[in-house]
């Protein structure tokens, strides 16, 4: 072994500290990232609830029975008629939240151009739902995708799964 190798060798407690540190972190965040879009998507669930509800009248007409007919109609676990009975009052009560819809929720331009090849965007780009972008965007640039590891994550639906996972941190490694 030659002295600049042996400069270099780090020990195997220092590796398994380095590598557990890093996927904490990237957990920690991921998980952030997962809590802020579901809370979004549920504020975004009532606002379309309430929208057709009202069906621009200013009374909704409860009588329907439309939350038990989405339920049934939609038949995906977790999206059930209790869900969308919260989602409806905490729309109403916090109509304050589409500002950060718009605004909170979208990358930078110059964060984006910093840290993202034309290569990533176009990946990105392509993706019609903003939140979804978003969570692309800013995983991408904190655990330093490659396009192809981009791609992946895009095609094995890392969006999706996170949000239904219950320890999403796993899922972004």
């Amino acid at each position: 072994r030659n002295k600049a190798m042996e400069e270099k060798t780090i020990s195997f407690d220092k590796l398994m500290n380095s590598i557990k540190e890093i996927n904490a972190r990237a957990g920690g965040m991921a998980k952030s990232v997962v809590n802020q879009l579901m809370t979004l998507r549920n504020w975004a669930i009532g606002y379309y609830i309430v929208e057709y509800e009202q069906g621009g009248k200013d009374k909704a007409e409860y009588g329907t029975n439309l939350l038990k007919n989405l339920e049934k109609q939609i038949s995906e676990k977790g999206l059930n008629e209790t869900l969308f009975r919260v989602c409806r009052q905490f729309y109403l009560t916090y109509p304050q939240i589409h500002s950060t819809v718009s605004n909170e929720f979208v990358t930078r331009p110059d964060v984006l151009v910093q840290n993202l090849s034309f290569s990533h965007i176009r990946e990105i780009m392509v993706i019609d739902d903003s939140f979804e972008r978003f969570f692309y965007e800013t995983e991408c640039i904190k655990c330093n995708w490659s396009v192809r590891e981009l791609r992946r994550q895009i095609k094995t639906n890392l969006y999706v799964r996170a949000g239904i996972s219950k320890k999403p941190e796993l899922l972004v490694q």
